[in-house]
């Protein structure tokens, strides 16, 4: 093998090594990110709390991740009302039945494995408003990631 020979295949193995390692942090790029977002991926579920005297409707973060909340439907028999609407009918409707009623209606970014009261009743005395109220509302809520993944959690009986 000449010198030439000898410099130009000493070149190739370099070339070769040099292209491999770039592939190689290039995949590691790819995968990092990859566990990035699955590692900040925000799950939300709806939970209807009922006691003897209260009713809740609650949202919880159940991923690793903050869910930043788009948008929010509420629904009450069915028809489609926005917040405004929500409030008023919840004020009309069981302002004289209940002691207390609670609506919170505002956006949020819920911090991973936080719980949020959207919506809280309490009755002066045990009546049956709280299976009304299960069979009553549902709502969708559209949220999104950290890396702006777009999801839509919905909550019906």
């Amino acid at each position: 093998m000449t010198k030439d020979e000898f410099y130009f295949w000493s070149t190739m193995a370099t070339l070769v090594v040099a292209l491999c390692a770039l592939a190689l942090t290039i995949w590691q790029g790819i995968s990092a990110r990859q566990h990035n977002i699955i590692s900040v991926k925000p799950k939300l579920k709806f939970s209807a709390i009922t006691g003897t005297v209260s009713w809740e409707l609650t949202l919880h973060n159940l991923g690793l991740g903050p869910a930043y909340i788009q948008e929010m439907k509420w629904h009450i028999d069915g028809k489609s009302v926005g917040p405004i609407e929500f409030n008023d009918y919840f004020q009309n409707r069981f302002s004289d039945k209940a002691g207390e009623v609670r609506l919170d209606l505002s956006d949020y970014a819920i911090p991973a494995n936080q719980r949020v009261t959207m919506v809280a009743v309490g009755f002066s005395h045990n009546t049956d408003i709280a299976q009304e109220l299960t069979n009553l509302i549902s709502m969708s809520v559209k949220y999104t990631s950290a890396y702006n993944e777009v999801f839509i959690e919905k909550y019906n009986f």
